[in-house]
């Protein structure tokens, strides 16, 4: 049998280490939008590509200057988010903010973007640009943990200001702007057809994406829904369509 106080000294011990222990969590970025024309000129006899003009791409790379006050090292506190659109961006991992908030900003410092995380433990950050250029950009945060990341799941988020009519097989959606909308593929079910439509000035649906979905091994679907870049573009809703480990 232990000792009384040997017993009593483990209880307090553990107590420390589960007081030591701060809940962590894990943040991707995802940046949808139209990326510049690409532009060549000619110097000296050679092609050089001429860089988007500011404004045009998001910010290459993002730090979250709020992480300085629980990060281990000033180093930790500047761990970068590089961004690209189209491209998850790889995760990062930090003690979970008080606030429940985060603060991204520009490599070069400046407000940016405000982020409420979500409360599962691991967040996916879903941006594109609120005007005319990066400089104001919109977010939604949706769960990003082992759940979420499911075999066979599908997320759909609609991030455009008007109703999107989704059909995934013989289910039909209205997906509203700001809204995500979930389901789960099945072994043999086979692959789906898969056609989302937007509303047209005259009130008729016009079809802007045509695929399908198959369940992969290990794997989960996700669909963004995108109002395109410029001025009066040909198809005005885009959308991305990515397919992850889980």
């Amino acid at each position: 049998m232990f000792p009384r106080f040997f017993l009593l000294s483990c209880g307090v011990l553990g107590g420390f280490a589960v007081a030591e222990e701060a809940p962590q969590h894990r943040l991707r970025l995802l940046a949808v939008g139209s990326p510049p024309p690409f532009i060549q000129e000619i110097r000296d006899g050679a092609r050089y590509e001429v860089p988007p003009a500011e404004g045009t791409v998001p910010p290459r790379v993002l730090i979250a200057p709020d992480l300085s006050g629980s990060a281990e090292t000033a180093e930790d506190a500047k761990t970068p988010l590089r961004l690209r659109l189209g491209q998850p961006s790889i995760p990062v991992s930090f003690t979970f903010p008080e606030s429940g908030r985060l603060r991204i900003e520009p490599e070069t410092g400046g407000k940016w973007l405000e982020l409420p995380l979500h409360e599962c433990g691991a967040s996916l950050a879903l941006i594109w640009r609120g005007g005319s250029d990066w400089s104001k950009p919109q977010a939604i945060v949706v769960p990003d943990d082992m759940q979420a990341r499911a075999e066979g799941k599908v997320h759909f988020a609609n991030l455009t200001s008007s109703p999107m009519a989704v059909v995934v097989g013989t289910a039909k959606v209205r997906l509203n702007p700001g809204k995500i909308y979930q389901r789960r593929m099945t072994p043999g079910e086979g692959a789906l057809p898969l056609e989302i439509s937007y509303v047209s000035p005259a009130g008729t649906l016009k079809s802007c994406h045509s695929s399908s979905l198959e369940l992969t091994r290990g794997c989960f679907h996700r669909i963004i829904i995108y109002a395109a870049d410029g001025k009066s573009p040909r198809m005005p809703v885009k959308v991305l369509q990515l397919e992850e480990a889980g």
